[in-house]
């Protein structure tokens, strides 16, 4: 409990959870994990799981967001350096959702520029043109920043008008959740399609 560690005991927050936690924790997953994690965020990182990508099993000897072969974060690194490092506003979380939606043969469009009515511009993280989807990778700021919230509902609604659908992907998610996110994306993906098609067939 947080209130049996002293405050002079504290080394800092888990990465994942933002437990506080002590020199112990702190040390050992810096020197294992290169982040800081609590026990309990431990346990999770050292359970045997799949590439998040390439989805062949794999043990975390090494953690970036989610679990990845080594194949695949060198793949990761790779993309950001040579084709969107130089971009501004683009992450590494974007270029790995952008590599598993294409391995899942989802074709998808980075940093992809839209223009709403009278000169309002907007970058879009990744569009899925062929579904109408708008995905969107953001931080946290995004649920308690005014303007930003402000911000995204403007866009999701000059979104909407246009037949398009938003989707905002939070990185805190990511960690944990990614197989699950790329699986919901993938199957809202689906249903949109199927129903584009279906649309079309009634006109």
């Amino acid at each position: 409990m947080l209130s049996s560690i002293r405050k002079e005991d504290i080394a800092g927050e888990c990465s994942t959870c933002g437990a506080l936690i002590t020199q112990k924790p702190h040390g050992y997953s810096m020197l294992k994990y290169k982040i800081p994690l609590c026990y309990d965020c431990q346990s999770f990182f050292e359970t045997p799981r799949i590439c998040a990508i390439c989805k062949r099993p794999v043990t975390p000897d090494c953690v970036y967001i989610t679990f990845l072969c080594k194949d695949c974060q060198q793949q990761v690194t790779d993309t950001f350096e040579s084709e969107f490092k130089k971009e501004p506003y683009t992450t590494k979380q974007q270029v790995l959702i952008h590599l598993a939606l294409k391995e899942q043969q989802i074709d998808n469009i980075m940093n992809y520029e839209v223009v709403y009515g009278e000169g309002y511009h907007k970058t879009i993280d990744i569009c899925i043109p062929q579904a109408s989807v708008y995905l969107e990778v953001n931080g946290l700021h995004h649920a308690y920043s005014p303007r930003q919230v402000w911000s995204d509902l403007w866009r999701t609604h000059f979104s909407a008008v246009s037949g398009f659908l938003v989707l905002n992907v939070y990185n805190v998610a990511l960690m944990r959740n990614f197989l699950y996110i790329i699986n919901g994306i993938e199957r809202i993906v689906e249903a949109r399609m199927a129903s584009m098609c279906f649309s079309d067939t009634d006109n």
